[in-house]
């Protein structure tokens, strides 16, 4: 028996004329028999030029278009790190998100579940794959299928998920942060998320006593300011957290609230971090003094990086001698209080070159410091 069928006659009289005979299939299987019997690149090659259905109400495409009775698309990237052709796109349409739930975790079992499935004679266990899922942008967002990731604990692979321009559940927030071991950076890129607060990776066992399990160690947020407060008020950035490498990428303008809701992220609910970048569209000298401030007592901090977005250049926006000198002042502070430090990067135009000296000589002590900390703890 076939796998695959032609289906294009089963297809609706008013789609089947977007669409040759032999472009349209259907499963004749199971998941379990692609699964067990292809790898990812002959599945790939087959799905190319046609679209397949794996439901009425569901198909994956490549090169051609996907029906138009499907109101709902959303696009799937694999990225390999060791690999020629670098990046795979699939496009998984259905009548909804829902509908596409079993497609999705299937693409994703099919890449990620089994290492033979990935047929390259020079893969390594230490491959890295960045699976992309976007949506076209749409307010509301397109909400993203259910999705189930505990195959991934078989996965050797270093993994990166980038979720944009949808709309997350708690659901997702939990599957994301409390249960992929090997799941090393996960980026939300202008999404809705519901649920901030569930994705501290941590189970209560008792009152006193909380175990945390893996989850990933970067996260990226491109977010609204609305999403940036939901995402402060989560509180996600817990002691109990796994993450320690946070990039934010805040583009509109900050008001005294939105400084709050950082400060207070940064001086109560992130003691695991070690590198913090945040990039933004403005930031007045209160809010830079603000953010220097509640970074003073950091207990884990290493790398901070403070830069405005590209459309600011030195020429449009140029800083006084006085208040280039308040912000390298600011900094410099920060140094006097923050022993932890080890390197920190912002504009040049914001730096007064008088200070820049001092401000080395203490980062070199911080390493100095941290190195012989660390040669003790060898000892």
């Amino acid at each position: 028996m076939a796998l695959f069928t032609s289906y294009h006659s089963h297809l609706p009289l008013h789609i089947q004329d977007d669409f040759h005979e032999n472009e349209v299939y259907q499963l004749n299987g199971s998941f379990e028999d692609i699964v067990k019997g292809w790898t990812f690149d002959e599945f790939y090659s087959f799905v190319k030029d046609r679209v397949v259905f794996f439901t009425h109400e569901t198909a994956i495409s490549i090169s051609c278009d996907s029906p138009s009775h499907h109101e709902y698309a959303i696009d799937v990237s694999f990225i390999f790190s060791s690999r020629s052709y670098k990046k795979r796109t699939l496009c998984i349409s259905g009548v909804d998100a829902r509908a596409t739930t079993r497609t999705l975790n299937f693409i994703l079992r099919l890449v990620l579940g089994n290492r033979h499935n990935i047929s390259n004679d020079d893969r390594s266990d230490e491959e890295g794959i960045e699976v992309i899922f976007k949506c076209f942008a749409t307010t509301p967002r397109k909400k993203l299928g259910s999705l189930d990731l505990l195959f991934l604990r078989i996965n050797k692979n270093r993994i990166k998920f980038s979720f944009q321009f949808l709309s997350l559940e708690k659901s997702h927030c939990q599957e994301i942060f409390n249960h992929v071991d090997n799941l090393s950076s996960v980026e939300f890129r202008q999404c809705e998320v519901e649920g901030w607060k569930f994705c501290n990776n941590v189970d209560k066992i008792t009152d006193s006593t909380t175990k945390i399990n893996g989850g990933p160690q970067k996260l990226t947020i491109s977010c609204s300011q609305h999403e940036f407060r939901e995402f402060a008020e989560g509180r996600m950035l817990s002691n109990s957290t796994t993450i320690n490498d946070l990039h934010l990428f805040l583009h509109f303008m900050l008001v005294d609230l939105d400084i709050q809701y950082l400060t207070s992220t940064l001086s109560n609910n992130s003691q695991r971090l070690e590198r913090l970048s945040i990039e933004y569209l403005d930031l007045d000298d209160k809010s830079w003094t603000a953010i220097c401030k509640a970074l003073h007592n950091h207990p884990s901090l290493k790398i901070l990086t403070l830069t405005y977005t590209e459309m600011y250049t030195d020429s449009f926006r140029r800083f006084t001698p006085e208040r280039r000198r308040s912000r390298t002042d600011d900094i410099l502070q920060l140094l006097n209080r923050n022993k932890i430090l080890q390197e920190i990067n912002w504009p040049r135009f914001q730096q007064d070159e008088s200070l820049i000296t001092d401000i080395e000589q203490c980062l070199a002590e911080n390493k100095k410091t941290a190195i012989a900390d660390t040669s003790l703890l060898l000892t």
